[in-house]
């Protein structure tokens, strides 16, 4: 049996994110995957577990920005060649649930949003 304790599932999408940490102003990263109430983010600052943060969420189709407060849950290395350009991932428990995000997976007017994978890397680094 599963031990997910999520409440919302969780959609693979490419977002960028700006962080705010404590202390440390105008980090970037971007989401790996993200649920109603969580996300998951690649990034280049490492946080600490508990650690409270400012994100500012660009949606995607220029459908602005959210932003919203969270508490980092999970800080892990981040693996293959991702990790050259954001060597750490961390979820974060966001607040409140943001309704932007789960609108975006729903709409049926965007486009599927894909990941980045280590292929797409190849090719920016070439």
């Amino acid at each position: 049996m599963s031990r997910e304790a999520r409440k919302h599932p969780r959609n693979p999408v490419w977002l960028p994110i700006g962080i705010d940490g404590e202390g440390r102003p105008n980090r970037i990263g971007v989401s790996r995957d993200a649920s109603l109430q969580g996300l998951l983010i690649s990034t280049g600052s490492k946080f600490s577990v508990g650690e409270r943060l400012t994100l500012r969420i660009r949606l995607a189709e220029n459908r602005g920005e959210v932003m919203v407060r969270g508490k980092v849950v999970r800080v892990e290395n981040e693996t293959g060649k991702s990790a050259m350009v954001y060597p750490y991932r961390v979820a974060v428990q966001l607040d409140r649930p943001v309704h932007a995000l789960q609108q975006q997976f729903e709409s049926e007017d965007i486009e599927e949003i894909e990941e980045i994978d280590d292929d797409d890397l190849e090719e920016i680094e070439s």
